[in-house]
């Protein structure tokens, strides 16, 4: 069967949001999540083996953090929303590769986070995903870490809600990508309040960032005793050197 607009609603048999479009060309079984649907929870879905889910609108709470290891895994979820509060690690751990996960808004209040990574709503450790339309709130630690090589973060908004200038100190970086996160593509994306947008750790390599906006970051100086002062976008391995980024 052809890629189609009504591929979604032929799967679960309800009318989606007109802009949730399949990125596949063959018709798949897509398990739903959701009040009335198969699984309460994006976890319970993905404990199932599911790998092709589309969450419906409302606001959810997972019982833990949500770990994605089945490589190609597709989630979609336009007017899904995540509330992980007071987490110490992420929302979302991305432990393997191709994985798509398009619509959905995450929101966390990570206590206790530090510039080693801990505390963010994605953390992406498998090669080749994508983000895309996703929306982050966060008030500490990051929105997106990870050391997985080409990553594509596209067309998402990164909102820090931190209320406090100790607080947002300890938002290093909407995305933080670290050594070994080669080829990434960052870009049409929008931040705002963070103490940076995009920071490239040493070793990263041959990445793009284009095509960003960004209101109202805080560049404050850096945690954990770093004199140097923030900016929107960083690569810090430059210092080294010619990264090809």
């Amino acid at each position: 069967t052809r890629k189609s607009q009504n591929a979604i609603t032929e799967a679960r048999g309800s009318t989606p949001p007109l802009n949730m479009i399949l990125d596949t060309d063959i018709f798949l079984p897509f398990a739903t999540v959701g009040a009335g649907a198969t699984y309460p929870t994006l976890s319970a879905a993905l404990a199932d083996g599911k790998k092709y889910i589309v969450v419906k609108e409302g606001e959810y709470t997972e019982p833990e953090r949500v770990i994605i290891s089945a490589s190609g895994t597709q989630i979609y979820g336009y007017g899904a929303v995540f509330n992980q509060v007071n987490y110490s690690g992420e929302c979302f751990l991305l432990a393997a590769n191709r994985i798509l996960i398009k619509g959905i808004k995450g929101k966390g209040n990570h206590i206790g986070c530090s510039d080693l990574g801990l505390g963010a709503i994605f953390q992406n450790f498998g090669d080749d995903n994508r983000l895309e339309d996703v929306e982050i709130e966060n008030s500490t630690g990051f929105g997106v870490f990870g050391s997985g090589r080409r990553v594509v973060i596209t067309k998402s908004r990164f909102v820090n809600v931190g209320t406090s200038e100790s607080e947002i100190k300890f938002a290093s970086a909407a995305i933080h990508l670290t050594g070994g996160a080669d080829g990434a593509r960052i870009e049409d994306n929008y931040f705002t309040g963070w103490n940076q947008a995009v920071g490239l750790w040493n070793g990263v390599n041959d990445c793009v960032v284009t095509r960003n906006e960004c209101k109202d970051n805080l560049a404050y100086i850096g945690t954990l005793g770093d004199p140097v002062p923030r900016s929107n976008f960083e690569d810090y391995g430059a210092r080294f050197g010619n990264r090809g980024n």
